[in-house]
């Protein structure tokens, strides 16, 4: 924010001096020439009036201020690119009391260098993530949740969760400039992988450039308002009993949107699955079927499946997937 006051407040005063130059720099005007008349006056009166020498004593003074300007313009591009890399709060390893992350620590940097690879949540714990905050993770960091997780964003200020090369969220963290870009596989995953005694909630929040954005097993999650994007997998999910229900969510630009496994069962609802790379929803190896139906598919066409709707023209999806 300084940085942007800086180019603006430079560019006034490059405006400025342009409209005033002569005004700027009198002891150009010679001293038979009143400081009280005009720039018009000056040019009929200098020179004998020649205004091609009296623009070229302009144009000399306008390099030379355009040098200082430039210079101070890569100053104040300076200022910005230092505002934007912004300080960033390191977490790691398992908590052992309830946790709250808030917007004034924002971004969060999940290290993956501990006993946990990333975060862990024990059973009985709670973190809380307020609107607005952005979680980064390192390479092959984690968030692995056996206790409670209540992120919980807003439409106005969404949580994202995303690579600490994401520069388009929480500033230039890793302080690399543009050397580096998010990808796919930049992180592992947010997974739910034990019998908790609590309810989670992940809602009006962004899930980036994981492996797997969600997977949770066994217990189910609260999730509204979710998009999971640029992941290897949207969610996959795996044991879930009782229903793991995503409501208006997205998920987009996956190599897989939706994955169930091993007889999960998943409710999509009035949610959007379009632009992945294989299949927007595929079941592996489950008996019970996936309940994708009034969804967006991309197409108006629906989703194609090979027998069920050859026609279809969005996301593919395999046998086992209710569309």
């Amino acid at each position: 924010m300084l940085g942007r006051i800086v180019i603006k407040v430079l560019n006034l005063i490059r405006t400025y001096a342009f409209e005033h130059i002569f005004d700027l720099f009198p002891s150009v005007i010679p001293a038979s020439v009143p400081r009280s008349r005009s720039r018009a006056s000056f040019t009929r009166v200098t020179c004998g009036g020649n205004p091609e020498l009296v623009m070229f004593e302009k144009f000399r003074l306008l390099s030379f201020l355009r040098l200082l300007l430039v210079s101070a313009t890569f100053l104040g591009g300076f200022f910005v690119w230092a505002s934007d890399a912004r300080a960033a709060t390191e977490v790691g390893g398992s908590l052992t009391a309830d946790e709250t992350w808030t917007l004034a620590g924002s971004p969060y940097v999940v290290r993956a260098n501990n006993s946990q690879n990333g975060l862990g949540i024990p059973e009985y714990v709670t973190l809380t993530i307020e609107p607005g905050v952005v979680v980064k993770f390192e390479p092959t960091a984690q968030l692995g949740a056996a206790g409670r997780l209540m992120a919980k964003g807003t439409a106005q200020a969404p949580i994202v969760f995303t690579s600490i090369k994401d520069d388009s969220v929480g500033g230039d963290t890793n302080g690399d400039g543009l050397a580096t870009a998010p990808a796919t596989f930049d992180w592992t995953r947010i997974v739910f992988a034990h019998v908790s005694k609590q309810n989670s909630e992940i809602s009006f929040a962004e899930i980036r450039y994981a492996d797997r954005c969600l997977e949770p097993y066994y217990l189910p999650i609260l999730l509204e308002n979710v998009t999971f994007r640029d992941c290897y997998q949207g969610v996959r999910a795996v044991l879930v009993d009782p229903e793991l229900v995503i409501t208006n969510s997205t998920m987009r630009d996956n190599f897989y949107g939706l994955v169930a496994e091993a007889n999960s069962q998943v409710r999509l609802v009035n949610s959007n699955i379009y632009n992945n790379k294989f299949y927007g929803a595929i079941a592996i190896n489950n008996n019970l079927p996936v309940d994708a139906r009034h969804n967006w598919w991309g197409q108006a066409s629906g989703p194609f499946h090979a027998t069920l709707n050859p026609l279809g023209q969005g996301n593919s999806v395999t046998d086992g997937i209710l569309f």
